[in-house]
């Protein structure tokens, strides 16, 4: 967990059943959000949560478009496999951007856009570059990284 502190805090956008959010509540000793629109997957990372005694975890039933959380309150967000639900991503990104410090970072995991990698449907995949330019527009830095055949991830800061 080289990206993320002890004493960071912070959110997982579409947490789903905790992949990530777990394990960076087992490292971190503040609080981590993990946040989903689906309430069964809510219930159910907590309930895997409580087996593993993680007590550092608020549960927010919320889409990634708008959130319960204080602004400029997160060292650190992530996001994987979700972005590309997004409704609006104007919204969403300006969402990620309200609720980071400014010296905060947001961290994006997507399917490449391609027909031979399973993943959502083609029309729903944002290519890199695109991914790049959408948050550049929403004022943010924008650096991809090949994470292996099918997923990319984008490491980003807001401009300053």
């Amino acid at each position: 967990m080289m990206w993320i502190g002890k004493n960071d805090t912070f959110a997982d956008f579409g947490a789903g059943n905790g992949y990530f959010t777990l394990p960076i509540a087992t490292f971190v000793d503040a609080k981590v959000y993990a946040i989903d629109a689906e309430p069964k997957m809510l219930k159910f990372l907590e309930e895997r949560a409580t087996e593993q005694a993680l007590t550092n975890i608020a549960y927010l039933h919320a889409t990634i478009e708008d959130t319960p959380i204080e602004t400029a309150s997160l060292d650190k967000v992530l996001t994987s496999r979700t972005i590309h639900h997004a409704m609006h991503m104007d919204n969403t990104l300006a969402e990620m951007k309200r609720v980071l410090k400014p010296n905060g970072e947001l961290f994006i995991i997507e399917f490449y856009k391609d027909e031979k990698i399973d993943g959502p449907p083609m029309e729903m995949r944002i290519d890199p570059a695109e991914m790049v330019d959408l948050l550049e527009e929403a004022g943010f830095t924008a650096e991809v990284i090949d994470i292996n055949e099918a997923e990319y991830g984008v490491k980003t800061r807001i401009k300053i």
